[in-house]
């Protein structure tokens, strides 16, 4: 009975109710990449930078200075990663970095007791990065993995 369904509810995808991807469903995938991408690489490059405002932040939150340039090197190195073409496995980490570091600046806003407008920032990014990861093409998809029985050993 559960396998009935599952094979009638299927996994989710943008095609799956209506043939090929609608337009809207590339413009959202794009726009939502976009936000995701020029604020993991400009984020990057102010900590890069040492920029007086980020570096402040960041110490106001409790984190370490030395966590600052570290944290800047992964977000454009997540950036690329999630723009360029192939490399569908080292995307979904890039996705999952992406949404950890925006996850996490919220919680670390929560705790610290941020204005609302550091806490809505923060969490609309967390969710572009849901939208860009969820509306991805086929090409930028991984395949589905082997059952165990099919691998060599």
């Amino acid at each position: 009975m559960i396998d009935l369904l599952r094979t009638a509810a299927g996994p989710w995808t943008p095609t799956r109710f209506g043939g090929g991807p609608g337009r809207g469903v590339t413009v959202g995938f794009w726009i939502a990449t976009g936000i995701v991408t020029s604020v993991l690489v400009s984020g990057g490059i102010a900590d890069l930078l040492r920029r007086g405002g980020t570096v402040a932040g960041m110490l106001e939150l409790g984190y370490p200075e030395y966590f600052i340039p570290i944290l800047g090197v992964c977000k454009i190195l997540g950036a690329s990663a999630i723009l360029a073409p192939g490399f569908r496995r080292l995307k979904e980490w890039a996705y999952a970095g992406a949404f950890y570091n925006f996850a996490g600046a919220f919680a670390s806003h929560v705790a610290s007791g941020s204005s609302t407008a550091h806490l809505l920032w923060t969490a609309a990014f967390a969710l572009c990065v849901l939208i860009s990861w969820s509306l991805r093409p086929t090409s930028r998809r991984l395949g589905r993995p082997r059952p165990v029985s099919s691998r060599h050993t």
